[in-house]
């Protein structure tokens, strides 16, 4: 066998169906020699593969040799990047209480392009916080998204009596809102795709906003 000697090169592709190693599936694509890398590397172009288990076999035939062909694989799990909640505001705002207070999670995104015109799936809560337990509040933001995270304390009451709509943005009436208080929202939002092998892939995000409701102080006017 000469080291000089051409070779030939060879890629297959298998999906994974449940994670089951023992029942690949082959996909035709790269039966088809013009869809061949004709290489020792294979570029998949920006999102053109499924999430999903995936198996690629190599095989390479050493052209003066008979029966000289050597094969490996390798386990590839593609993984779709994560939605991104956003509440339009920041983390923390203030607001009057003689006005409707909107909280409006609009921003959220989606950064893979394929699934970018699906439609998120909201979900809200919303405590109120004394002013008395600031520091639990501040605790509890401080903590939020990390792994020593904490849930909001079973002290704290909702913020409205009745459930609060699946949409992108929610409008509290003004009639609701109390001064003395913080109004700690949180919302989910949630996409669910499918793999290739028709899995399917929940994707969620949570993000918060904490508003503190000042009372309203009517002008004066002073002559001089």
């Amino acid at each position: 066998m000469c080291k000089n000697s051409s070779r030939a090169y060879w890629w297959d592709f298998y999906d994974v169906p449940h994670n089951d190693k023992s029942n690949p599936i082959l996909r035709p694509y790269y039966n088809n020699s013009a869809n061949q890398p004709n290489g020792v590397t294979i570029t998949f172009a920006k999102e053109a593969i499924e999430a999903g288990l995936k198996m690629l076999v190599f095989t390479v035939n050493l052209t003066d040799r008979e029966g000289g062909i050597l094969s490996d694989y390798i386990y590839v799990d593609f993984k779709t990047p994560p939605v991104i909640a956003q509440i339009i505001g920041g983390s923390e705002i203030f607001h009057d209480n003689f006005t409707d207070l909107i909280v409006d999670a609009s921003s959220s995104r989606d950064p893979v392009e394929r699934y970018y015109d699906q439609p998120f799936n909201f979900t809200w809560d919303c405590v109120k916080v004394p002013d008395s337990d600031v520091a639990m509040l501040e605790n509890f933001t401080g903590r939020f998204g990390t792994p020593n995270a904490i849930q909001p304390s079973p002290s704290w009451n909702k913020c409205v009596s009745t459930e609060i709509p699946k949409q992108e943005r929610i409008v509290i009436p003004a009639a609701q809102l109390q001064d003395g208080f913080y109004f700690l929202f949180t919302v989910t939002v949630e996409k669910i795709n499918e793999t290739s092998a028709h899995l399917p892939i929940q994707r969620n995000d949570t993000a918060f906003q904490s508003v503190k409701i000042i009372p309203y102080k009517a002008p004066k006017v002073q002559l001089m």
